[in-house]
C-alpha cells in the first residue's frame, strides 16, 4: 500500500492544489493534504497527499473525481 500521493503541476495559480487540498480533507482516511510552489512566481507547484489506511493514489483519485462532479455541475448550473 502507498502511503503517499504526489502530483506535480508546471504552472499554474494555488487554485487547483488548494481545491484539492479542501476536498482531500472531506476524506475519513486522509492523514496530510497540502501543497508548496518552488516560488511564488515561478516554478512547480506540488500536492501532497497522505493515507494511513488506504491506497493514497486511490484516495486521490476519489478527490479528482468529486472535484470534477461538482464543476461540472456547477458548468450546468451557470448554462
Amino acid at each position: 500500500m502507498n502511503e503517499k500521493a504526489i502530483l506535480e503541476f508546471e504552472k499554474g495559480s494555488h487554485t487547483l492544489p488548494n481545491l484539492l487540498r479542501i476536498y482531500a480533507w472531506k476524506e475519513k482516511n486522509v492523514t496530510f493534504a497540502g501543497y508548496k510552489r518552488d516560488h511564488l512566481l515561478i516554478g512547480k507547484t506540488t500536492f501532497i497527499l497522505k493515507s494511513k489506511k488506504e491506497d493514497a493514489s486511490k484516495v486521490l483519485k476519489r478527490v479528482v473525481q468529486a472535484v470534477k462532479k461538482d464543476v461540472t455541475a456547477l458548468k450546468k448550473a451557470i448554462k
